[in-house]
């Protein structure tokens, strides 16, 4: 097994100890392009390790970091307790409590824009303007400042759903918080915002026409199953009621979209399992594609009687 020092791994880098890690990926990438892995795989091995170690370092001198010079407040962001309490109490927090967290001005002004009385186009543009400032910070660079604000993020922007929807996603090309529902051990902290982002692209998927569940998410947004005549009920109910079962199961946040009343109007028409293919792609059904398979068959099978 090969086994490299630090001191080993900054020299192959070609670079001097620090905690930038995209310097770290660009020498990295720049180191690479002088070698054919395929031809020298020793010299490919080596610099993989070195940009493994030369990470690890990084890593393991930000823990050894004191507390005090790596709180969030001094980063520019919200000290970390602030994201678990506005995670907790939906985002109403005592901004006071946290005057000892040394916090930020556009932590506070994210705050007060998510939680204000209004939120209209002009403090959505707001909250977007000063996420993409924390995102385009040159210290998102350094571990300690991107994990102080990710926590912030996931734990300010879950609690000010759906208000904070444009938000989550412009955070989740940073932090790809979508992915974490597919982990094992996800980040627990950015589950909220991760399932915000599935229900939002679950509703896009229903709102279109091409989809096979449409028709059905159309009906449950007309209202309850008692204003149709009995006929309607029982044609558009067994849809509409595994469609229920399907979002209640695999996006509860669309549910949350319609009236409870609603939703409820239509449960007795529900099967008990709900469907598997609530996400699938737009476009033909399995059962469609398995008419065509049975036309094409039978189509071969003439043709060969011919």
């Amino acid at each position: 097994m090969l086994r490299m020092s630090p001191d080993q791994a900054w020299e192959i880098l070609g670079l001097t100890p620090c905690d930038d890690v995209a310097a770290i990926k660009r020498a990295y990438a720049i180191q690479l392009k002088a070698i054919v892995p395929d031809e020298d795989i020793e010299s490919f091995q080596q610099l993989r390790l070195a940009l493994n170690v030369a990470q690890s370092d990084v890593r393991d001198q930000q823990a050894t970091l004191d507390q005090d010079d790596v709180k969030a407040g001094q980063s520019g962001i919200l000290h970390a307790d602030f994201a678990a309490s506005a995670l907790q109490s939906s985002g109403h927090v005592d901004l006071p409590e946290f005057d000892r967290a040394e916090v930020s001005p556009r932590a506070i002004a994210l705050h007060k824009l998510l939680f204000g009385n209004e939120y209209g186009e002009t403090e959505e543009n707001g909250a977007n303007a000063i996420v993409r400032d924390i995102l385009d910070d040159e210290k998102m660079h350094e571990l300690s400042h991107a994990a102080a604000a990710e926590e912030f993020l996931a734990g300010i922007l879950s609690a000010a759903i759906p208000r904070s929807d444009s938000v989550i996603k412009l955070a989740d090309d940073e932090f790809a918080w979508r992915d974490e529902l597919e982990k094992a051990n996800p980040k627990w902290f950015a589950l909220g915002a991760a399932q915000r982002l599935s229900d939002v692209e679950c509703l896009a998927r229903l709102s279109k026409p091409s989809h096979q569940w449409h028709e059905a998410f159309q009906t449950l947004k007309a209202g309850p199953a008692d204003d149709l005549p009995y006929h309607e009920r029982v044609k558009k109910g067994g849809p509409v009621g595994v469609l229920v079962r399907s979002l209640r199961r695999f996006n509860p946040g669309v549910e949350d979209e319609f009236d409870p009343r609603v939703v409820a109007s239509w449960l007795p028409y529900a099967p008990i399992e709900p469907a598997s293919d609530i996400q699938e792609a737009d476009g033909i059904s399995w059962l469609g594609w398995l008419f065509i398979g049975y036309i094409v068959l039978q189509s071969f099978w003439i043709v060969s009687r011919l």
